[in-house]
């Protein structure tokens, strides 16, 4: 058993079960404790059933609006600080962007994207 938290930050949790439900079973395989932060829509069951800690990160995909967007970096932010990831896997261009400014705010961190 390892003590490594990796949490996975993706815009929406349909992607995470079609792109990459495969590497957070294996992180669970291998002992790791497991986050996810993504907006929870259609398969919050399914991700439930795997016994990981779930985060609602309501992330505008498509907003270019700048004080929705600050809300956004600021709630994962709160996230980091809740989850204490060692590891942050970012799928996509905004998740890491603000994956990457939100982990400047906490103790290190690595991050995947």
């Amino acid at each position: 058993m390892t003590n490594i938290r990796v949490l996975f930050v993706i815009t929406e949790d349909w992607a995470l079960i079609t792109h990459r439900l495969h590497l957070v079973k294996d992180a669970i395989a291998k002992g790791f404790v497991v986050g996810i932060a993504t907006r929870i829509d259609k398969h919050s069951d399914k991700l439930k059933d795997l016994n990981i800690n779930l985060f609602q990160w309501p992330l505008e995909r498509k907003s270019l609006n700048p004080i929705q967007e600050i809300i956004s970096i600021l709630n994962l932010y709160k996230i980091l600080i809740e989850f204490k990831p060692n590891i942050i896997h970012a799928v996509a261009q905004k998740p890491a962007i603000y994956a990457g400014l939100a982990r400047k705010l906490c103790p290190p961190t690595a991050l995947i994207s």
